[in-house]
């Protein structure tokens, strides 16, 4: 029962986490549109701001590891 549990509850986790990102995608998108009157433009312009941030985060967490001595 254990067993299932965790897997239940990692199924949840997984796709809360997908859901909420593609909120915040298309928020952005949304965002992007009502501010350049492109499809294009939001388009390119939500893919460089989501790339930027993963990136961003990436380092973020590199830096907290190596703060806290992880590594």
């Amino acid at each position: 029962m254990k067993r299932l549990n965790q897997w239940i509850l990692k199924h949840v986790t997984l796709s809360k986490t997908l859901t909420y990102r593609a909120v915040c995608i298309v928020v952005i998108m949304t965002v992007c549109y009502v501010f350049t009157r492109s499809f294009a433009a939001s388009v390119y312009i939500t893919v460089i701001q989501q790339t930027a941030q993963m990136v961003l985060y990436y380092y973020h967490e590199k830096a907290w590891n190596r703060w806290l001595g992880k590594h």
